[in-house]
């Protein structure tokens, strides 16, 4: 729920910048915002995956 109020949030603010382009300048946190949890959960599942080798 948090991803969508910050990609709201960033859109918003790239429009609102003038003589700037929103595509250009929202995209790279919007993109951010939208991977951060894939990202997250891909991390967890690393340390997860590091901690049970260790125990074997």
């Amino acid at each position: 729920m948090t991803v969508t109020f910050v990609m709201a949030v960033a859109v918003g603010l790239a429009r609102a910048m003038e003589n700037r382009n929103a595509v250009l300048d929202g995209f790279g946190l919007i993109a951010l915002v939208a991977l951060a949890p894939i990202i997250s959960i891909m991390i967890f599942g690393f340390i997860y995956s590091a901690k049970t080798r260790r125990k074997k």
